[in-house]
């Protein structure tokens, strides 16, 4: 008895769907494995798995035109199955190396390396990832892993998004109205490049938004708002303050300042951001959207009694490459001071944006 055999027995024998076999069972080219053909399909068992596998019908063709074992594939490490997210007649083989998914109206497909981990990674774990990463099942894929036209990266398409890759970014997935943008822009040929990051919304912000090598594109919920940033951060030497990010906000600056940070996701992609002073705040608080070539393009302030102040921005103003937001507020003597630099003041477009100062 053998793996092959054993696994051949358990199937049903000669009743299975298998049929006859039509050669004896061989060791494989690479003396890892061996297998064995029946009349209508094949088992492939590696000796270290410990374990047989059977591939049949359009997937064992597109298998074998890849290499067999001997492929980036590798063995099969399943059955043919259904697919998990759809059942028959979808039907999907699983190897060391990726998958093979066949559909009636794409046949076989093959999926692997990066793409393929990405791919799974999506499709069978929900709830995950880096904050604020919007997990998209991608589906089935409609293309084999295909070389970009620029000859740098692969990519594939899904039924519900595609996947690209290069050795710099690595595999991100890019849908929806973000995907149909930057198609109609060139795709990675165009001024934004390839996908850095897979999508996002911040801080439950209705504004999905992706970032690429040169820009970013965002979209909000109201269907065709979807708005391409060409920009990405430009490194200015800062005089005075603290660089921060947005995860900053609501944790203890180093002045003792605690800043919080509201999104509301509004039906457009234009952006009110709002200060707003805690009842013991009555010193004089500002943002000030700032360019250090430009200076202050837009202030709001709080003082005394004036504890909320807001302002209309439009979101071509916000995509500008050297836009920041400042944190200022009255130190020693009055002096308005600048704490706090803010990058990436595009993340606020298609939102109303409430800061709010709490301690100082």
């Amino acid at each position: 008895m053998s793996l092959v055999s054993d696994k051949y027995n358990l199937l049903g024998g000669s009743s299975s769907f298998l049929g006859a076999a039509i050669e004896p069972e061989r060791n494989t080219p690479n003396g890892l494995g061996a297998y064995q053909y029946f009349e209508r399909g094949a088992i492939y068992a590696k000796f270290s798995l410990g374990n047989a596998f059977e591939v049949h019908g359009a997937i064992l063709g597109k298998w074998g035109s890849l290499g067999w074992e001997n492929s980036v594939l590798g063995f099969p490490i399943s059955d043919e199955s259904p697919t998990p997210e759809i059942q028959a007649p979808y039907r999907i083989s699983w190897f060391e190396g990726g998958a093979i998914v066949w559909t009636p109206d794409n046949g076989a497909r093959v999926i692997i390396g990066a793409i393929f981990n990405r791919w799974s990674y999506l499709g069978a774990i929900d709830g995950l990832g880096s904050p604020g990463a919007e997990l998209k099942r991608p589906g089935i894929p409609l293309t084999d892993e295909l070389i970009t036209p620029d000859g740098r990266g692969r990519y594939s398409h899904f039924a519900n998004a595609s996947i690209y890759w290069t050795a710099q970014t690595g595999a991100n997935e890019v849908f929806g109205d973000i995907k149909d943008e930057w198609a109609s822009k060139g795709w990675e040929r165009s001024a934004l490049g390839y996908p850095i990051a897979e999508p996002r919304r911040m801080f439950g912000s209705s504004t999905l938004y992706q970032d690429f090598e040169q820009g970013s594109i965002y979209s909000t919920s109201s269907p065709g708002n979807v708005f391409s940033a060409i920009r990405f951060p430009h490194i200015f030497a800062m005089t005075g303050g603290l660089s921060i990010s947005w995860y900053d906000f609501g944790l203890l600056l180093p002045d003792n300042d605690v800043i919080s940070v509201k999104f509301t996701g509004k039906l457009g992609l234009n952006t009110r951001m709002t200060l707003k002073s805690a009842p013991n705040i009555n010193w004089w608080k500002a943002i000030s959207l700032w360019s250090p070539v430009r200076g202050d393009l837009e202030e709001i302030w709080n003082q005394d009694n004036i504890n909320s102040a807001s302002i209309d921005i439009p979101h071509t103003e916000l995509a500008s490459s050297d836009v920041y937001l400042l944190f200022k507020k009255a130190k020693v003597g009055g002096v308005h001071t600048g704490m706090y630099w803010l990058n990436r003041a595009d993340r606020m477009i298609g939102n109303d944006v409430v800061f709010e100062w709490l301690a100082d």
